[in-house]
Protein backbone atom coordinates (compact mmCIF):
# COMPACT_ATOMS: atom_id res chain seq x y z
CA UNK A 1 0.00 0.00 0.00
CA UNK A 2 1.37 3.41 -0.82
CA UNK A 3 1.00 4.63 2.27
CA UNK A 4 2.72 1.97 4.35
CA UNK A 5 5.20 3.51 7.07
CA UNK A 6 6.61 0.57 8.41
CA UNK A 7 6.22 -3.59 7.63
CA UNK A 8 6.42 -5.94 10.77
CA UNK A 9 6.55 -8.93 9.18
CA UNK A 10 8.36 -12.79 11.10
CA UNK A 11 11.20 -12.31 8.27
CA UNK A 12 10.16 -14.82 5.31
CA UNK A 13 11.52 -14.14 1.98
CA UNK A 14 8.44 -13.02 -0.15
CA UNK A 15 7.72 -10.07 2.87
CA UNK A 16 11.70 -8.92 2.66
CA UNK A 17 11.46 -8.53 -0.77
CA UNK A 18 8.36 -6.50 -1.19
CA UNK A 19 9.27 -4.75 1.39
CA UNK A 20 13.06 -4.07 -0.25
CA UNK A 21 11.10 -3.32 -3.52
CA UNK A 22 8.64 -0.73 -2.50
CA UNK A 23 11.20 0.58 0.09
CA UNK A 24 9.59 0.26 3.47
CA UNK A 25 11.51 -0.27 7.00
CA UNK A 26 11.36 -3.37 8.36
CA UNK A 27 10.71 -4.27 12.24
CA UNK A 28 11.31 -8.18 11.76
CA UNK A 29 10.23 -10.75 14.40
CA UNK A 30 11.97 -13.58 13.08
CA UNK A 31 10.59 -17.50 14.23
CA UNK A 32 12.25 -20.11 12.49
CA UNK A 33 14.10 -21.71 9.27
CA UNK A 34 15.52 -18.99 6.98
CA UNK A 35 13.87 -16.16 9.07
CA UNK A 36 16.74 -15.32 11.45
CA UNK A 37 19.55 -15.24 9.06
CA UNK A 38 17.26 -12.65 6.55
CA UNK A 39 16.53 -10.78 9.17
CA UNK A 40 20.15 -10.79 10.49
CA UNK A 41 21.09 -9.72 6.49
CA UNK A 42 18.32 -6.90 6.33
CA UNK A 43 19.93 -5.47 9.23
CA UNK A 44 23.31 -5.83 8.24
CA UNK A 45 22.16 -3.39 5.37
CA UNK A 46 20.34 -1.28 7.30
CA UNK A 47 16.82 -2.18 6.43
CA UNK A 48 15.70 -3.33 9.22
CA UNK A 49 15.12 -3.66 13.08
CA UNK A 50 15.13 -7.05 14.56
CA UNK A 51 13.19 -7.60 17.81
CA UNK A 52 13.16 -11.64 19.61
CA UNK A 53 9.40 -11.89 19.93
CA UNK A 54 10.06 -14.38 22.89
CA UNK A 55 11.82 -11.33 24.70
CA UNK A 56 10.81 -8.01 23.47
CA UNK A 57 8.71 -5.93 25.56
CA UNK A 58 5.65 -3.52 24.36
CA UNK A 59 8.16 -0.53 24.57
CA UNK A 60 10.94 -2.58 22.56
CA UNK A 61 8.35 -2.90 20.06
CA UNK A 62 6.27 0.61 20.16
CA UNK A 63 10.83 1.74 20.02
CA UNK A 64 11.22 -0.10 16.52
CA UNK A 65 8.16 0.99 15.19
CA UNK A 66 8.82 4.61 16.17
CA UNK A 67 12.60 4.43 14.71
CA UNK A 68 11.50 2.80 11.67
CA UNK A 69 8.58 5.47 10.67
CA UNK A 70 10.63 8.64 11.99
CA UNK A 71 12.16 9.76 8.99
CA UNK A 72 8.41 8.69 6.85
CA UNK A 73 6.54 10.33 9.66
CA UNK A 74 8.64 13.48 9.11
CA UNK A 75 9.26 13.66 5.28
CA UNK A 76 5.44 12.91 4.70
CA UNK A 77 2.05 15.61 5.51
CA UNK A 78 -0.09 12.50 4.64
CA UNK A 79 -1.11 9.71 6.96
CA UNK A 80 0.09 6.54 7.24
CA UNK A 81 -0.48 2.57 8.33
CA UNK A 82 1.67 0.27 9.84
CA UNK A 83 1.08 -2.98 8.06
CA UNK A 84 1.17 -6.26 10.26
CA UNK A 85 1.78 -9.56 8.58
CA UNK A 86 2.98 -12.23 10.44
CA UNK A 87 0.11 -14.87 9.39
CA UNK A 88 -1.07 -17.93 11.07
CA UNK A 89 2.02 -17.75 13.41
CA UNK A 90 -0.18 -15.24 15.65
CA UNK A 91 -2.84 -18.11 16.34
CA UNK A 92 -0.07 -20.31 18.09
CA UNK A 93 1.32 -17.32 19.85
CA UNK A 94 1.02 -17.11 23.65
CA UNK A 95 -1.79 -14.49 25.13
CA UNK A 96 0.95 -13.30 26.70
CA UNK A 97 2.99 -12.28 23.50
CA UNK A 98 -0.41 -11.16 21.29
CA UNK A 99 -0.44 -8.62 24.16
CA UNK A 100 2.94 -7.29 24.33
CA UNK A 101 2.28 -6.68 20.09
CA UNK A 102 -1.34 -5.85 20.74
CA UNK A 103 -0.56 -3.02 23.46
CA UNK A 104 2.24 -1.39 21.19
CA UNK A 105 0.42 -1.03 18.24
CA UNK A 106 -2.42 0.63 20.32
CA UNK A 107 -0.23 2.97 21.29
CA UNK A 108 0.89 4.48 17.58
CA UNK A 109 -0.86 7.61 16.77
CA UNK A 110 -4.03 6.64 14.70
Amino acid sequence: HPKTKAFVIHGGSNGIYEAIYHRIPIVGLPLFADQPHNNIHTKAQEAAVRLDLETMSTRDLLNALKEEMEEYVQSSGENGIVVFSLGSMVSNMSEERANVIASALAQIPQ
